[in-house]
């Protein structure tokens, strides 16, 4: 088929996300990694699309699917296959913080073109290498007939033994490990807990109306402190990163509302341990065939929200300084450094070559496609560029009349609230205390919004998505894999989220 008229389905939707590094994905993981990992069998067509850093991404979708076949079959064949996985990946997470420590304490305004180059080259072989391992649970998880819902099914029977089905499954599956979300968030009650514990602190807090306005340096640097460990969950591609004035509102907030932060951390503590307890009794009814496929999910779970954090809160976020420097060099900005290519850098940075031009920079900002197809990356930008994004599938047909949307529940729970489309962090400002979070799919970038959610709707996603990570420590209700609730709500309609039976109903 060629490219012309090759078809692709819309896989992924993001924001603030610039063509690097994400071209990573068909230059290496596609081109090259993944034959490797199907002993030679599969080959990639996919098409990234750039606007303004608003991304969509689709691959050949027959294609995608066989290759979650693929891995299937694997996990069936060997038992260990999923924790040959998790070693791999684990082991290169330790090299991401291995180079993040690096990266951290070097001056790179001391660093030739070409020792900066070997910088890039690094970062490049560590995102490519977690981001192909990872893909595996993409792979099982994001085409039409997800792993979850394979498991869901060959395990129905047993499990409506002990409630609903999509209750049930969603609280089996869920990790006992916990993410750096749910540790940012600890880490926010305790920050709270020792400002209850000291009277003049808690006093001087209740006055101020921002960070600025605080005397005490000890207190102060609560706030600096969880800036400096957890500020850049908020960074994503593009920045910036969360500083000490969104701790300090994040802790304000709480103390308005009287929030006992004992009480609360006791209380995510016990609900931990009760759902572990419950799981274990759940498995009882279960073959040890049934438990390995739970616990697959489990891990597959982990390392997707893992992956994330390492590429993004730890690598991306480390990398901004590089960018910065680089821009600096070549008279460019950030944003424009981050739409150059690794083989453009090497000609750069190693061989002297003229930088590329700003209006070409700018071109590929404004609208670029990059376009995998036999074997081969095209970079398009202008009149190509659209004609290529005319290849992307949406086909809502029917769907636009519909006042019901069905998913798959991530988190059980029933409200209804007026719906807010958020799918960037610009987004987050007409976010209110209570409002449905209606998203393509959800980022780490969007968690303040989740937050804040009485409910969360996503158009994507399995059991092992982001949404239904976060949600399940949030203990929020949620609705994943909707397919068309972006594309059919608008703000302020007010919905009802059904998260018993995975149903998103319009009201008015």
């Amino acid at each position: 088929m060629s490219k012309q008229q090759q078809k692709f389905a819309i896989y992924v939707e993001d924001y603030n996300v610039p063509l690097s590094p994400w071209y990573i994905l068909h230059e290496q993981v596609f081109l090259k990694d993944l034959p490797k990992m199907t002993k030679g069998y599969f080959t990639m067509n996919a098409l990234f699309v750039f606007e303004n850093n608003h991304a969509l991404w689709g691959p050949d979708e027959k294609r995608f699917s066989e290759i979650g076949d693929y891995f299937n079959q694997e996990l069936r064949s060997d038992p260990l296959f999923i924790n040959k996985i998790e070693r791999k990946l684990k082991y290169y997470f330790q090299e991401i913080d291995r180079f993040k420590r690096q990266l951290d304490k070097i001056d790179l305004g001391r660093l030739s073109a070409k020792k900066l180059f070997d910088l890039y080259q690094r970062q490049y072989e560590l995102y490519a290498i977690c981001w192909a391992w990872g893909l595996v649970g993409q792979f099982l998880d994001m085409g039409k007939d997800k792993y979850s819902d394979r498991v869901k099914r060959e395990l129905g029977t047993a499990l409506k033994k002990n409630g609903n089905l999509d209750v049930v499954f969603s609280r089996l599956t869920t990790p006992g490990s916990k993410t750096v979300y749910s540790l940012e968030n600890e880490a926010i009650l305790e920050a709270l807990l020792k400002i209850h514990s000291r009277k003049p602190w808690k006093a001087e807090l209740s006055r101020c109306q921002s960070i600025k306005d605080i005397t005490q340096p000890k207190l102060k640097n609560i706030f600096l402190s969880l800036a400096g460990k957890y500020g850049g969950l908020q960074y994503y591609y593009m920045g910036p990163a969360a500083g000490p004035e969104y701790y300090f509102e994040q802790i304000k907030d709480k103390l308005k509302k009287k929030v006992n932060p004992k009480k609360e951390l006791v209380k995510l503590e016990q609900e931990k341990l009760e759902l572990i307890s419950w799981q274990r009794r759940v498995e009882t009814g279960l073959s040890s065939e049934q438990i390995a496929q739970i616990r697959n999910l489990r891990v597959l779970m982990y390392l997707k929200e893992a992956r994330k954090e390492y590429h993004v809160f730890r690598l991306n976020y480390a990398m901004r300084r590089w960018y910065e420097e680089v821009a600096g060099r070549l008279m460019i900005s950030p944003l424009q450094a981050k739409y150059i290519l690794r083989d453009e850098y090497e000609k750069i940075l190693k061989k002297g070559n003229k930088p590329i031009s700003e209006n070409e920079l700018n071109e590929r900002i404004k609208f670029c496609a990059y376009f995998l197809s036999k074997g081969r990356n095209y970079l398009y930008t202008g009149k190509k560029a659209k004609a290529m994004a005319k290849l992307f599938k949406v086909n809502l047909g029917a769907a636009k009349n519909l006042k019901k949307l069905a998913g798959s529940v991530a988190y059980p729970g029933r409200v209804k609230g007026r719906v807010k489309i958020v799918n960037a962090m610009q987004d987050l400002h007409k976010f209110n205390e209570g409002d449905i979070l209606v998203s393509f799919s959800t980022n780490p970038s969007l968690v303040p919004g989740m937050n804040k959610a009485a409910a969360i709707v996503t158009d994507t996603g399995g059991v092992t998505c982001h949404a239904a990570i976060v949600s399940r420590e949030l203990r929020k209700p949620c609705v994943i894999g909707t397919n068309f609730a972006t594309r059919i709500l608008k703000d302020g309609d007010l919905v009802e989220v059904d998260a018993e039976r995975g149903v998103v109903r319009k009201i008015k």
